[in-house]
């Protein structure tokens, strides 16, 4: 070390560098020394001012290959970093200004930049400090990557397939509206976190150019309006725009309190490969929106905020085409319109997995959408969005009839989640019948899993649960039972039935009003049990017109039912059954399940006066 610089005397055979905690450290080396270098990972040096500077280096085609054979670069936790690239006038004078025009990573691939409180711009320069506009003009607005004050000199990154920003907060945009060619052409993986000064994302033009962008990932961006820029420097981008995002598969949107929309003006979006999308705590978003006239209107009022999807919608006549049709009697171009107006209608057509949660939506689902609008949707996850009383209402069903998992919690005010009032028999495709999870929790004012209008023996005809293998209702307080026995006798394949912490659940199995149900309801399949923290349970069917063969059960947990005197006073078997597990991993049996739990309920209740 020398004058906080580092020495190196067998710098050209580095390969591998990592410098952590090295406090009087105030620059690096010159890069000239670090030709061979592949990784440079620099961590806690809370001193360091400047990293790369171009003293040394040569002008190739009118090109400066800064590290050449640099892959991987991190840069964590630097307090005192303002910029990555520096140069001075001694460095300056070196270069003849009409021979050099960009500074080249040539290799990089990922970029790492965390902590770094400081850092306004990758090279310093006036041009990396932007004006606001239609705001304060004098406000600066630091750029991460933009054009330097040396004859409009940038920095390139050709190969770079992944950038991840974290913690960087003096910075407004990541990048200026003038690139250098192919730079930032091969972007797979962005992750941008905790960058509290963060407008936007993207400008239209680095959009344009990601054509192979894999991963978007946002977090924790507390002044974050928009993903894509509506401006740069004043310019507006043409009248509705589209964006395309032609190899997104993974987007993933968490604690963005101000952002509203993709894009703040009237736009189109198309997202042919996105496979998982997850928005969670943006409380201003609104995710789906169909593109109506009375949309447009309260848009153009200023009432309504874009969506992240705005989804068209086509009218056309329905019109059946079989594939005979489709050969002899329809032309192709008829065809042709045929399938792009089926297209239009999908709002996500490869969406396997969605996660949605405390964003602005006052309904998860605002309008009906067409039956194929997720053709691929699997897991639904959702939670805490608006003041909805219906989580899947009835027109929906069709729409997410391959749905396989459903998560739902954090509802203060839902009452069903499905709604089966309203279907007709006639459907060839039942819904849900390829549910096969179904999870809900802390759901206070939840009465009903199926909504059915009173007509239980009807869900059989236009619903099927037949796939369904585990269902699991924790802390619903407002249940007084779980399924009617028409649902009961759709449960073919359940495996595991858990219910916990519901106050007000009085069994398991309702007894009323099915009188169409034959009086035998096996659980086939059924292995895992557990009753938890139902202070009011008194059986699993109260009533006694049932017989309840459960021939695979082999847990049951049981806990905190302190009102059930007995399982149920149906008859019921369990030959695979063997013991009751209780708290502490205690087991308890007794000739059969009735007289067990019958055991249990005595045994309580005399602790209970002993204690007292």
């Amino acid at each position: 070390m020398e004058d906080g610089q580092l020495q190196l005397s067998m710098g050209s055979n580095l390969r591998f560098l990592k410098l952590e905690k090295c406090m009087s450290l105030v620059k690096l080396f010159p890069s000239s020394l670090l030709q061979n270098l592949g990784e440079l990972r620099v961590e806690n040096c809370d001193n360091l001012e400047q990293l790369f500077d171009l003293e040394g280096l040569n002008v190739d085609d009118g090109h400066v290959g800064l590290l050449p054979k640099l892959k991987n670069l991190g840069l964590i936790g630097l307090p005192k970093l303002r910029h990555i690239c520096n140069w001075g006038s001694s460095t300056i004078d070196h270069f003849p200004s009409a021979s050099l025009s960009n500074i080249i990573f040539p290799k990089l691939n990922g970029m790492l930049l965390g902590s770094l409180p400081t850092l306004t711009s990758f090279s310093p320069g006036n041009h990396s400090l932007q004006r606001l506009q239609h705001a304060d003009l004098n406000t600066p607005l630091p750029v991460l990557f933009a054009e330097t004050d040396f004859e409009n000199m940038q920095v390139a990154f050709p190969h770079l397939e992944y950038l991840h920003i974290d913690g960087v907060d003096n910075v407004k945009r990541i990048w200026d509206d003038q690139l250098p060619q192919d730079s930032f052409s091969k972007l797979k993986d962005v992750w941008v976190e905790s960058c509290g000064g963060l407008l936007n994302i993207f400008p239209s033009c680095v959009l344009k150019r990601s054509q192979s962008l894999h991963t978007l990932i946002v977090k924790d961006c507390i002044s974050l309006k928009e993903i894509i820029a509506k401006d740069i420097n004043g310019v507006l981008l043409e009248t509705s725009p589209t964006f395309v995002f032609p190899k997104l598969t993974f987007l993933h949107l968490y604690k963005l309190p101000e952002l509203r929309s993709l894009y703040p003006r009237a736009h189109t979006s198309q997202w042919p490969l996105l496979e998982i999308l997850e928005v969670l705590d943006c409380h201003q978003l609104n995710v789906f929106a169909f593109k109506t006239p009375t949309f447009e209107q309260r848009h153009h009022e200023g009432n309504l905020h874009m969506p992240l999807f705005f989804i068209h919608r086509v009218k056309y006549k329905k019109v059946q085409v079989h594939e005979t049709l489709e050969q002899n009697r329809v032309g192709p171009d008829i065809v042709q319109v045929l399938r792009r107006l089926r297209i239009l209608c999908v709002a996500v057509p490869y969406l396997k997995k969605s996660l949605l949660g405390h964003n602005n939506d006052t309904e998860i689902w605002q309008e009906q959408f067409y039956a194929n609008s997720f053709p691929r949707l699997i897991v639904l996850d959702v939670c805490g969005s608006g003041n909805i009383s219906i989580v899947i209402p009835s027109f929906m069903l069709q729409a997410l009839h391959n749905v396989e998992e459903l998560h739902v919690g954090d509802f203060s005010s839902v009452k069903v989640v499905f709604q089966l009032e309203g279907l007709e028999e006639e459907h060839q495709v039942k819904p849900l019948r390829r549910l096969r999870k179904l999870e809900l929790s802390c759901l206070p004012w939840l009465t009903h899993l199926w909504k059915d209008n009173n007509k239980p023996a009807l869900i059989c005809r236009v619903a099927s649960f037949q796939n369904l293998a585990t269902l699991d209702v924790r802390s619903c307080g407002n249940l007084s039972s779980l399924i009617s026995p028409s649902i009961a006798k759709t449960l073919v394949k359940l495996k595991t039935l858990i219910a916990r912490g519901s106050y007000m659940m009085e069994e398991i199995v309702d007894n009323e009003g099915d009188q169409e149900v034959a009086n035998e309801i096996t659980f086939r399949k059924l292995q895992h049990l557990a009753l938890v923290d139902l202070p009011n349970l008194i059986s699993f069917s109260s009533g006694g017109g049932y017989i309840f063969p459960f021939p695979s059960l082999e847990d049951l947990t049981f806990e905190g039912c302190s009102k059930m005197e007995i399982f149920s006073p149906s008859l019921l078997t369990t030959p695979k059954l063997k013991g009751v597990k209780l708290e502490d991993n205690e087991w308890h049996w007794q000739d059969d399940l009735n007289t067990t739990i019958q055991s249990l309920f005595r045994k309580t209740h005399v602790d209970a006066d002993d204690n007292k």
